[in-house]
């Protein structure tokens, strides 16, 4: 068998928070259960999901990580509480885009007072990035981020959800969502969710400002979101229904400090 690189890519939709930790990122997907309030503000229900697209072994595999098989290689796995996500050691180095670099910063621009995340605030998926590409892109006015990873000795690259490895063909398509449950509601019931996780977060209420809707020019790096590609977002889940992806500037990733 020929051995060629391999390279998958991860999108994060939605109320997804990237830490700076050591020379990477920590990815937090707090759970968005019902009866959370900020400021008073009764804060909108998200729900969390990975869709695996362009993945060979779904129908054989993905209802042994507890998805559902949509054609012949697309699985939506419904994220339980406390879910973690595990890359595979590699040598490749990580780096961000000028792009990624301008999504929100909850502590640096929106607010001083907000600290590290509250230890007994329940989340929904972590995950620790110390490899590959994080890149960001806009759906309307929701800043959404990507990681492109590489293995340039396996034709596959092989994650771990939970308990369960998924090994994935090269150029399929990892969506992890965290968006709302039922209708568009303001923004800060669903940006406020980042401020309620965290501690120092009880008196901020700021929200970012929208995504630039233009690519800078290759020289340049001013400015940052170019449009995401539909493959974000080109889905139904398995009944058949719309994904209700992120669009408004409260439903966008954010970065800390």
């Amino acid at each position: 068998m020929n051995i060629t690189a391999a390279t998958i890519t991860i999108y994060f939709v939605g109320i997804v928070n990237f830490q700076t930790a050591g020379t990477g990122r920590e990815v937090f997907v707090p759970l968005g259960k019902t009866g959370v309030k900020h400021k008073s503000l009764d804060l909108v229900p998200h729900d969390a999901s990975i869709v695996i697209t362009g993945w060979s072994g779904a129908a054989a595999n993905c209802r042994a990580v507890g998805g559902t098989l949509s054609g012949t290689s697309t699985c939506t796995i419904p994220v339980a509480a406390g879910t973690s996500v595990r890359l595979p050691p590699s040598t490749e180095k990580f780096t961000t885009t000028a792009r990624f670099e301008q999504i929100p910063k909850l502590k640096t621009q929106l607010c001083s007072d907000v600290g590290s995340p509250r230890p007994d605030f329940p989340y929904a998926l972590r995950m620790t990035i110390e490899r590959g590409t994080l890149d960001a892109c806009r759906h309307g006015d929701a800043w959404i981020s990507n990681l492109t990873l590489t293995d340039a000795t396996s034709n596959t690259i092989e994650i771990r959800i939970g308990s369960q490895s998924v090994s994935l063909d090269d150029r399929a398509v990892v969506r992890i969502f965290n968006t709302p449950r039922g209708a568009h509601m303001s923004e800060e019931q669903h940006f406020w969710w980042y401020y309620a996780m965290r501690q120092g977060g009880e008196g901020c209420t700021s929200l970012p400002a929208k995504p630039p809707a233009d690519c800078p020019p290759v020289a340049s790096t001013a400015r940052a979101a170019c449009p995401c590609p539909r493959i974000v977002l080109d889905w139904a889940d398995e009944r058949g229904r719309p994904h209700p992806a992120a669009t408004g500037v409260g439903c966008s990733n954010t970065n800390y400090p």
